[in-house]
C-alpha cells in the first residue's frame, strides 16, 4: 500500500529508496525469494483501476496509479535479461493476471520477444494463456508442460484422496488461440510437454488459421503417436509459414512417417527442416522418405538419428542422393545401426551429389574399411561436403592416412569430428601433417576421447602455430598430462595462434597445469577454454537441436 498512497509526505521523503526496492521486488523470483511472491502479486492486483476505486471507498484514502509507469520501466529492463526470461516469466504472468488489465499487459509485455514457461498445473496454463494472447511482440515461446499429480478430496469422503493426471490437452484450446492472436510469433518450443495427440489436434486447428505465422515448431518428447500424423500432415500442406518441424523422441513409427510423406510430396508443402530422431523408424520408413525427398525440392535438412534403419535403409537414402532433383543439404544418420557395407553406397551417391554439405554418420560401425571407402570420394575436389561427423565409428590410426588425404585434397571440408575413436598419438601425428599444409581449410576439429597422451602435443602445438584457419578444437577426455599442457600453452599464448575455442576439462589436470591454462586465458582473451565443446548450434551441425 505504501507504493500506492497519494500525497504521502513519507513517500516523497523516501521516493528513491522505495523505487529501488520496487526494482528489487520485480527482479525477485520464487526460487530465491519465495516470501516475496505473494507480495508482488498483491501489488500488481492494486493496479486494477476498479479495484483501486473500491479500496479508496473502503479505506477512505486516495490511491495513485503512477506506479504503473515505474513498473513498465522495470519491465523494459527485465525483457532484456536472459536469466529472468529463463526463470521468471511464469511468475510475471501470475502478477499480470492479477491486474486483469489487458491494456497494461500489452504495455508490460511489449519489451519481451521471448518467454520460457514451465507449466505444472491447470492454473499455470490459464494464467499463461490469458497473458500470452496479449504479448504482441513475442517471437519465441518455449513451453514445458509436465504431467503432475493433483491431490483431490472427495466431498463425501474427506479422508479419502486420489491422484489424477493433468495434461496439456485439458486446456490446449486456450493456449492454441494465442497462436492466432500473436502474428509476430515465429518460434514455438513444446519440448518435453505431455500434450499428446489430443493436444496436437488443438494446436493444428490454430496453425491452420491464416493469421498464424509460426515458422518453427518443436514437439520433441511430447508423448505423440502415429495418430497425430494425420493432423500434422494437413498442416504441412495448408501452412505457408511453417518451415521447421521437430518430432523427435515420439512414437511416430513407419505408419506415421507414411502419412507425413504424403504431405511432403504435396506441392503446397513449404517445410525445409524435419527432425525424426528416435521415432521408431525402420527401412520401411526410408522407402516413403525416399519418394518424398525426390518430389520435395524445398526440404533441405533431414535428421533420422537413433532409428534402426540398417544398411537397407541407408541404401535407399543413398539412391535418393544420386537423384538430380534431391536438394538435401544436411543428412543426420547418427546411431542408425548400419555398418561399413553402407559406405560404398554413400560414396557412390556423394560423387554425383552437389547439394549435400553436412553429413553425420556418428555412432555407427563404419570401421577403418568404411572410412577408406568414404575418403575415396571425400578427397575428390568436386565433393561438396563441408561438415563430416564420424564420432564413435570404431576408427583407428589405420584410417588416418585416408582422412589426411581427404583433408588435403578437399578444399570444401571445413569441419571434421573424429571424437570417441581410438586414433591414438600415431593417428593424430598423421592428421597434423595434413592440417599444417597450406591447402588445409579445416576450421573445426573434434578429437575428444581419442586415446591421446602428451606425446602428440608437440604435433598439435606445431599445427596450431602454422594453421591460421583452425578456430575450434576439442581435446576433452584425453590424458595429455602436465607436460602436454605445457607444450600446448606455449603456442596458445602466442599471437600466431588463431584458435578461439579449445575443449579441455581443466579440473582433470594438476594444479600446475591449471595455473598454466589460467595464464593463457589472461594473455589470450580471444581464446575460450571449456569442458563442453558441443554447443548444439548451427555451426556445429546440430541444427535439429537449435531453436
Amino acid at each position: 500500500m505504501f507504493y500506492m498512497l497519494e500525497d504521502s509526505s513519507k513517500l516523497e521523503d523516501h521516493a528513491s529508496q522505495s523505487f529501488a526496492d520496487l526494482k528489487l521486488l520485480l527482479e525477485s523470483n520464487n526460487c530465491e525469494h519465495p516470501h516475496l511472491t505473494q507480495m508482488k502479486c498483491f501489488l500488481f492486483g492494486l493496479l486494477n483501476e476498479d479495484r483501486a476505486k473500491q479500496l479508496e471507498e473502503t479505506l477512505n484514502c486516495n490511491l495513485s496509479l503512477d506506479l504503473k509507469g515505474k513498473i513498465l520501466q522495470g519491465m523494459e529492463i527485465l525483457g532484456k535479461r536472459d536469466s529472468f526470461i529463463q526463470l521468471g516469466c511464469l511468475e510475471l504472468f501470475h502478477c499480470l493476471y492479477e491486474t486483469q488489465d489487458e491494456a497494461f499487459i500489452i504495455q508490460a509485455m511489449r519489451y519481451f520477444q521471448k518467454v520460457v514457461i514451465n507449466i505444472c498445473e491447470k492454473f499455470h496454463l490459464l494464467v499463461s494463456s490469458f497473458c500470452l494472447k496479449h504479448c504482441q511482440c513475442l517471437r519465441t515461446i518455449k513451453l514445458s508442460v509436465t504431467v503432475v499429480f493433483e491431490k483431490m478430496l472427495k466431498s463425501s469422503f474427506p479422508v479419502e484422496t486420489w491422484l489424477r493426471f493433468f495434461t496439456f490437452a485439458d486446456g490446449c484450446q486456450n493456449f492454441a488461440n494465442c497462436l492466432i492472436h500473436n502474428q509476430n510469433l515465429l518460434h514455438l518450443d513444446l519440448k518435453g510437454s505431455d500434450i499428446g495427440d489430443g493436444g496436437v489436434k488443438s494446436l493444428c486447428e490454430a496453425l491452420r488459421h491464416p493469421d498464424c505465422k509460426l515458422q518453427n515448431l518443436s514437439l520433441e518428447s511430447c508423448s505423440l503417436t502415429t495418430l497425430c500424423c494425420l493432423n500434422i500432415s494437413k498442416i504441412l500442406i495448408r501452412s505457408h509459414s511453417l518451415i521447421f518441424l521437430n518430432l523427435s523422441t515420439n512414437n511416430i513409427l513407419d505408419d506415421g512417417v507414411e502419412l507425413l510423406c504424403e504431405a511432403l510430396r504435396h506441392p503446397n508443402c513449404h517445410l525445409e527442416r524435419l527432425s525424426l530422431e528416435s521415432c521408431g523408424l525402420t527401412v520401411a520408413g526410408c522407402e516413403d522418405l525416399s519418394l518424398a525427398l525426390i518430389n520435395n525440392k524445398g526440404l533441405t535438412h533431414l535428421c533420422l538419428a537413433d532409428n534402426i534403419l540398417g544398411d537397407g535403409g541407408v541404401k535407399l537414402l543413398s539412391d535418393v542422393l544420386k537423384h538430380p532433383q534431391c536438394t538435401l543439404q544436411s543428412l543426420v544418420l547418427r546411431r542408425c545401426h548400419f555398418t561399413s557395407g553402407s559406405c560404398e553406397h554413400l560414396s557412390s551417391s556423394l560423387r554425383s551429389n552437389k547439394s549435400l554439405t553436412h553429413l553425420d554418420l556418428a555412432s555407427n560401425q563404419l570401421q577403418d574399411d568404411g572410412a577408406k571407402l568414404l575418403c575415396d570420394v571425400f578427397r575428390h575436389p568436386g565433393c561438396s561436403l563441408q561438415d563430416l561427423q564420424l564420432m564413435g565409428c570404431v576408427l583407428t590410426s589405420a584410417c588416418c592416412l585416408d582422412l589426411a588425404s581427404a583433408i588435403l585434397n578437399n578444399p570444401n571440408l571445413r569441419s571434421l569430428d573424429l571424437g570417441n575413436n581410438d586414433l591414438q598419438d600415431d593417428g593424430v601425428k598423421i592428421l597434423c601433417e595434413a592440417l599444417r599444409h597450406p591447402n588445409c581449410n579445416i576450421q573445426r576439429l573434434g578429437l575428444e576421447y581419442c586415446g591421446l597422451t602428451s606425446l602428440c602435443c608437440q604435433d598439435l602445438s606445431s599445427t596450431l602455430s602454422s594453421n591460421q584457419r583452425l578456430i575450434k578444437m576439442n581435446l576433452v577426455q584425453n590424458t595429455l598430462g602436465c607436460e602436454g599442457i605445457k607444450k600446448l600453452c606455449e603456442v596458445l599464448r602466442s599471437p600466431e595462434c588463431k584458435l578461439q575455442v579449445l575443449g579441455l576439462c581443466t579440473e582433470a589436470f594438476d594444479e600446475e597445469a591449471q595455473e598454466l591454462l589460467e595464464a593463457v586465458g589472461v594473455s589470450n582473451p580471444h581464446l575460450v577454454i571449456k569442458q563442453y565443446c558441443s554447443d548444439q548450434n548451427e555451426e556445429d551441425g546440430s541444427w535439429w537441436k537449435c531453436f
